[in-house]
């Protein structure tokens, strides 16, 4: 009765977050973006295929997560390198908390469309579809001074730890702005990956066999027993979130990156038409193949 209890409750918390994800989704189409602001007159050196855009920018994406790692092993053998990869990147991640949290933009945005660690985004065509969120960006470029400042001096240690943890929180960052990931696909890949660390985590502990009732682990431990079996619960179910976290991270970068800036005229008259189609397809392969 008690896993029937935890699992009906989780279902519905998991409800909860994809319908405030397609609330989310709701507001933002009526009042700052929607996906026919993609398609727009673009100027001659910025227009590319959208097949190719959309494996070029895959390509590039997994490059730079390899060189992310290797970099950090790198950085790893010598504290010199540890100390300037932080100077470099606390920084720049604490004032895009500080924006996400003052704006309600989501951190991918901030880096796309408008401020990073490597500067300031050049030729944002988002600002230039949308008059709504080019007025978003704008208020947020004129904080982004204070907010440098707030994190670095007037914010304590305590507070800037809040901060960043808010901002990239991934039930708080369903209600935030992500041009290319939309409020209700953040929210049920969460909910995928919730449930199948869950399910990951039972079947390990039941291959293992610690997954025995509350009675019958009291009665087959003795008491100093019990801090490894806490122990190995923790450990299998970080391995298990571990395990889940690299198809969900790739789902999440094929999805994302579905979404892409197409020249109105790249397919004649009838572009607007085709490519909205196309993504509404794609929408409707991706919720199913989630309810399944």
């Amino acid at each position: 009765r008690s896993p029937l209890a935890v699992w009906t409750a989780l279902v519905m918390i998991s409800a909860v977050f994809v319908a405030y994800g397609f609330l989310t989704d709701a507001w933002v189409r009526r009042n700052l973006w929607s996906d026919a602001h993609f398609i727009q007159d673009i100027p001659c050196h910025l227009r590319q295929n959208h097949a190719q855009v959309f494996g070029l920018a895959f390509a590039r994406r997994q490059a730079a997560a390899l060189c992310r790692f290797r970099g950090c092993l790198r950085h790893s053998v010598s504290i010199e390198g540890v100390s300037a990869f932080l100077r470099l990147k606390v920084p720049a991640w604490g004032t895009q908390a500080v924006i996400a949290w003052w704006h309600g933009l989501h951190i991918n945005t901030l880096e796309g469309q408008l401020w990073g660690a490597q500067g300031w985004v050049q030729a944002d065509l988002a600002s230039l579809s949308s008059g709504e969120f080019a007025r978003t960006v704008d208020s947020a470029r004129e904080d982004i001074p204070d907010a440098f400042r707030a994190f670095l001096s007037t914010m304590r240690l305590p507070e800037r730890i809040w901060v960043t943890f808010w901002a990239m929180h991934p039930v708080v960052q369903i209600g935030q702005l992500d041009l290319r990931l939309t409020s209700a696909k953040r929210a049920m890949l969460l909910v995928i990956a919730s449930h199948l660390s869950l399910v990951f985590s039972f079947l390990f502990m039941a291959r293992t066999g610690w997954a025995g009732s509350a009675g019958e682990q009291a009665r087959c431990f003795r008491r100093s027993a019990m801090h490894y079996l806490i122990l190995q619960h923790v450990i299998l179910g970080l391995f298990a979130a571990f395990v889940v976290w690299l198809p969900v991270s790739l789902m999440m970068s094929v999805v994302s990156l579905n979404r892409g800036f197409v020249h109105e005229r790249v397919w004649g008259a009838h572009t607007r038409r085709i490519v909205l189609r196309r993504w509404r397809c794609f929408d409707a392969a991706f919720w199913l193949c989630s309810a399944v």
